[in-house]
């Protein structure tokens, strides 16, 4: 683990590119326990060992339930050493939902265009805006917002 002087800085192995048709399957699959369209057993039944820490498991709530369904997609399609493909991919999820918060936080106009609002929330995200994310480059800071969106509009008009 890297620090510096704005915060920690992911070690590179964790910003990698990944595969866009599996981002684009996780994002769905995060999407769905997200919402509860998909069962998932609670995160309270689930422990996770952390280095250092120990066995903890989480706290019910969505954001749980989702990143521990693509915990288990990679669990199940993964043999034992290619585990460690997990990590890149959830870390490139977290950071494109920072963008995508930081966005509408932001009230930045470029993301009109690839998300679909209802009452406030996003409802559908365009698939060229989330196959861009999954081989963008990742910065200290996560994703630039002209890079992320320069990647897009190329994919748009391909």
């Amino acid at each position: 683990m890297r620090k510096s002087p704005r915060g920690w800085i992911p070690p590179p192995s964790m910003t990698i590119p990944v595969d866009p048709e599996e981002f684009k399957f996780c994002c769905a699959l995060m999407s769905a326990a997200y919402s509860g369209q998909m069962p998932t057993e609670p995160p309270t039944k689930q422990v996770v060992n952390i280095e250092d820490l120990g066995e903890v498991s989480f706290s019910d709530v969505p954001i749980n339930r989702a990143m521990l369904a693509v915990r288990d997609h990679f669990r199940q399609t993964r043999t034992e050493e290619h585990q460690d493909e997990f990590m890149p991919m959830a870390f490139r999820i977290e950071c494109f939902g920072d963008f995508l918060r930081l966005c509408m936080k932001d009230k930045d106009l470029r993301i009109e265009q690839f998300v679909e609002m209802q009452d406030g929330d996003v409802t559908s995200i365009n698939e060229e805006l989330v196959e861009a994310a999954a081989t963008a480059k990742i910065g200290d800071c996560g994703f630039s917002r002209d890079e992320l969106f320069a990647k897009a509009i190329q994919l748009v008009q391909r």
